[in-house]
């Protein structure tokens, strides 16, 4: 038996010990190693079982892998985080703004004398704010075919109020005014004329977030936007369902405001031509719905996994929400950078051990393909950060 031989069973069998090792040490065991060259087994093997000797060569295949893997920070496009929002205005920017100079900015308040409560006020608006709207066209405040788009924030009183955008250019009068003010019957009306110099400072105000930081995962340290009844908001409601052999039920299904909606436009209001709209996914009925605290909580920790070539190409990506807070995470890349175990290529984009993502997240099962397809090693990221690459996601 030759030590080249040894060489060999001692790796495959300790395999979870030499996938640490320096690649130099691994460079060299491939080029000791028999099986590597022919891509089998060795003859000093055939006296192993047959069973032994496939998870000997599992364990071979697996060496390839390298430990390590590109991981960067990953911000939800969603209305609750700044950063969030940011990415939410982007690709609203994206779709084609058109031109609102001389459109009516109207803002519809909610009177606390009327609604003492924040929360029925905002039920009754969202729910009001169609019919409003459908109003208004029949009764000739506007045209049909005029475009509109309203968005939805907060008070500093816990209430809510929108801000809708018409592309009607004439004035109101005082009894177009007084009918505007009688259909939304719940508060005061606000109407103004935009000029696009005043839009476009007011369009990225408008686009607030419910917390101001999205880097923790604490949102007790948050400065909030939005007030705690919409972030712990739980409740039911009543769907209509329609079986097959066309009888009609009334179910209840529980309800939050994890998808509540900010933002609406009219059908035609973006310039740009829409891309074919994509096979829509099934509807996830058994998972029950997230409040919005949750929500932030979750994206707080939300980390994006690639899978790239050793030049650094994209291959796939991930998502996953970490069970640790991310700023302790980030502190365990940042120790791995500095004892050598790692390679930092950008702000909160670091090539890591894989174990550190495995080890904090309850979904390792996604991972598993993604760090097997990986070839991006220690030695290309040393190389691919000399050379001051930055690494796309697609």
């Amino acid at each position: 038996m030759t030590s080249a031989s040894l060489t060999v069973r001692k790796y495959q069998i300790r395999s979870e010990v030499t996938n640490r090792l320096p690649e130099s040490v691994e460079r060299n065991i491939e080029i000791l190693s028999p099986s590597s060259r022919t891509g089998g087994r060795h003859d000093s093997d055939k006296h192993l079982p047959e069973k032994r000797g496939k998870s000997l060569l599992a364990a071979g295949s697996a060496r390839r892998v390298p430990p390590v893997i590109h991981v960067r920070a990953y911000y939800v496009p969603s209305w609750f985080t700044s950063l969030g929002v940011w990415k939410k205005r982007r690709l609203i920017e994206g779709k084609g703004m058109p031109s609102t100079h001389n459109w009516r900015f109207i803002t519809l308040t909610i009177d606390p004398k009327i609604w003492t409560d924040p929360l029925s006020g905002y039920l009754h608006g969202s729910d009001h704010m169609r019919r409003f709207l459908y109003a208004c066209r029949q009764s000739g405040l506007w045209k049909a075919a005029c475009k509109w788009c309203w968005k939805m924030e907060f008070q500093q009183n816990e209430y809510t109020h929108w801000h809708l955008l018409v592309s009607r250019f004439s004035r109101f009068s005082h009894d177009q005014l007084a009918k505007l003010t009688e259909l939304w019957g719940m508060g005061r009306v606000n109407v103004k004329r935009v000029n696009e110099k005043d839009f476009s400072y007011n369009f990225k105000y408008a686009f607030k977030p419910v917390i101001l930081d999205s880097q923790t995962g604490e949102d007790d340290e948050f400065e909030r936007c939005a007030p705690d009844w919409f972030l712990d908001y739980e409740s039911k409601k009543t769907v209509r369902v329609v079986a097959e052999d066309g009888s009609v039920d009334h179910l209840e299904k529980p309800h939050t405001f994890s998808r509540a909606r900010f933002w609406q436009t009219s059908r035609g209001f973006h310039t740009k031509k829409a891309k074919p709209a994509s096979k829509p996914k099934a509807a996830q009925t058994c998972l029950l719905p997230r409040t919005p605290r949750q929500v932030i909580r979750r994206h707080a920790r939300t980390v994006q996994v690639f899978s790239r070539r050793s030049s650094g190409q994209y291959m796939k990506a991930q998502t996953v929400c970490l069970d640790i807070p991310v700023d302790r995470f980030w502190g365990l890349a940042g120790f791995d950078i500095a004892h050598g175990g790692g390679v930092g290529l950008g702000m909160f984009s670091f090539v890591i051990p894989h174990y550190r993502i495995t080890s904090n997240t309850q979904e390792k099962w996604l991972l598993t393909p993604l760090i097997q397809s990986n070839r991006l090693n220690l030695r290309h990221a040393q190389h691919l950060q000399s050379m001051g690459q930055t690494l796309r996601a697609c």
